[in-house]
């Protein structure tokens, strides 16, 4: 999407660490990709079309939760990580 006008654009300077509300039903593991659900802002597992949030620091469980929010994760912001990729060749 190109852009037409002036934006103010967070910006966060040296913090590895930072912390979002969490969707409502969502359970993410410690080391999982975490996404930014573009229609409600909070985060979840990573989906194909979410904005990439971070990885996860710690597990964090709101399956029952009953709205988005309720509950907040830490997530990695930067670093380097090792992830693990399966059906993958030198080839790719």
């Amino acid at each position: 999407m190109a852009i037409t006008a002036n934006r103010e654009l967070s910006r966060y300077v040296d913090q590895e660490l930072r912390t979002f509300p969490v969707a409502a039903t969502a359970r993410i593991y410690k080391g999982a990709l975490v996404g930014v659900e573009r229609t409600t802002g909070f985060v979840r597992n990573l989906v194909a079309g979410d904005l990439f949030a971070g990885i996860a620091y710690e597990e964090i469980d709101n399956t029952a939760g009953s709205s988005g929010g309720e509950l907040v994760i830490r997530l990695y912001t930067q670093g380097d990580f090792v992830l693990p990729v399966s059906n993958a060749s030198q080839a790719w």
